[in-house]
Order: C-alpha cells, then sequence, then structure tokens
C-alpha cells in the first residue's frame, strides 16, 4: 500500500492482485473512522465529521492500494 498527497494522487501507480490500478471503476475511496467517531452516529445521531484517513481499495479481490491522511483528500471523498 502507498501513501498518497493530493499532489501526487494523479500519477500514482498501484494495481491489485486482480491487475486494478487506482484510476480503475473497480477501485473506489472508503473513509475510515476512529471508532470513537463511530458510536457517536450510533448513540447520539452525530456524524463522526472528516474521516481519519481514506483508503483506496479494490471491490472485486479487496486489496488495499493506497492511503492518504492529507487534509484536502479527507474532505473530497469524505461522503464516499
Amino acid at each position: 500500500m502507498i501513501q498518497v498527497t493530493a499532489n501526487t494522487l494523479g500519477e500514482a501507480h498501484a494495481t491489485c492482485s486482480c491487475g486494478h490500478d487506482l484510476h480503475s471503476v473497480w477501485v473506489s475511496p472508503h473513509p475510515k473512522h476512529k471508532r470513537r467517531k463511530f458510536w457517536y452516529g450510533v448513540f447520539w445521531g452525530v456524524s463522526g465529521g472528516r474521516p481519519d484517513r481514506i483508503v483506496w481499495a479494490c471491490r472485486l479481490c479487496g486489496d488495499q492500494l493506497a492511503e492518504s491522511t492529507d487534509p484536502t483528500l479527507l474532505v473530497r471523498y469524505r461522503h464516499e
């Protein structure tokens, strides 16, 4: 798994075991929150807000290709 930022996301090259790269339709970003933020939503109906990191994973094989903690990408992909 590689680390990406808003500047390096366009030219990042990572592939999963079934051959898809970051620009494939089978790879999608998934926001990851800490467990504490998850429980805010369960008990009080409050959104956890901005995620702690974004992970790009293949929807066919489940491999994680890249992750980011860049604030620009966290805002862009917070509702994916």
